[in-house]
């Protein structure tokens, strides 16, 4: 007999800051920024955002995006046509603030930040327990889709040859995205009852798309984050593999999202 129970989603997030710095200096971010155990699913938007450490108030612009997509998505027309508002929100936000001329002049070329942004779209047929999703990116912030522990989905990259020092970026200034259209990119499909996804800044993502290669789940160890089998906290496991010179030193962001 079919199970009819609809799906649940729970979603928990883990971060940690670079090494050295303090939590205030951490320019990930992710939304929602809580637990989640959402009674229906559908509508129900994740996103992960990497602001460019070189690039003044890029944790602010990395948290406008999230925001952006927790409130409305992130589509190929958002980014495109809506970006605007939120340039203008981030830069009434850095406006506020007195800055030394060399700062204005640097928050003057704006921040710069990757992206990816999942949704959970609805019914992908008759059945109760299978829905579909979506998810859209700029950079190499990834998405990736576990189930019956093998890695399903690996978006937007696949590889970790792919990571790179200066991947394409959101940027807050308007005509620095000129030709952001040329990459945005966008996948779907189904996803039911057991399935997990983490969306993960580029540091972690790298990390465990190597051991996936290397023949590894890494998400044997992510699932277990936040739940009584937790071994040890995350800053401590992220901090091990730092030293153990598997992870680059960088801010870290993971998003579980569990169906259940």
């Amino acid at each position: 007999m079919r199970d009819e129970r609809p799906i649940r989603v729970f979603a928990a997030s883990f971060w940690t800051q670079k090494e050295g710095n303090t939590p205030e200096e951490f320019e990930d971010a992710f939304a929602p920024t809580r637990v989640v155990d959402c009674g229906d699913p559908v509508g129900a938007r994740f996103a992960v955002a990497d602001g460019a450490t070189e690039t003044s108030f890029s944790a602010l612009w990395a948290r406008t995006l999230v925001r952006l997509h927790h409130r409305v998505g992130l589509t190929e027309r958002t980014l495109l046509e809506d970006l605007g508002r939120w340039q203008a929100y981030w830069r009434s936000r850095v406006d506020t603030r007195e800055l030394p001329w060399y700062a204005e002049e640097k928050a003057r070329r704006g921040a710069f930040a990757a992206v990816v942004g999942l949704c959970i779209c609805g019914p992908a047929g008759d059945d109760p327990r299978v829905l579909r999703w979506d998810a859209v990116a700029v950079g190499d912030s990834c998405v990736f889709l576990v189930r019956d522990d093998r890695l399903r989905v690996s978006f937007p990259l696949s590889s970790s040859a792919q990571f790179g020092n200066r991947p394409v970026l959101v940027s807050s200034i308007r005509a620095a995205n000129a030709r952001l259209g040329e990459h945005i990119r966008r996948v779907d499909g189904d996803c039911r009852a057991a399935d997990t996804f983490y969306l993960m800044t580029d540091a972690i993502a790298c990390w465990f798309l190597r051991e996936t290669e290397a023949g590894g789940c890494p998400w044997v160890t992510l699932r277990e984050f936040g739940t009584e089998d937790e071994e040890r906290p995350f800053p401590d496991w992220v901090r091990a593999l730092r030293e153990s010179g598997v992870l680059r030193n960088d801010d870290v962001a993971v998003l579980r999202v569990d169906l259940i």
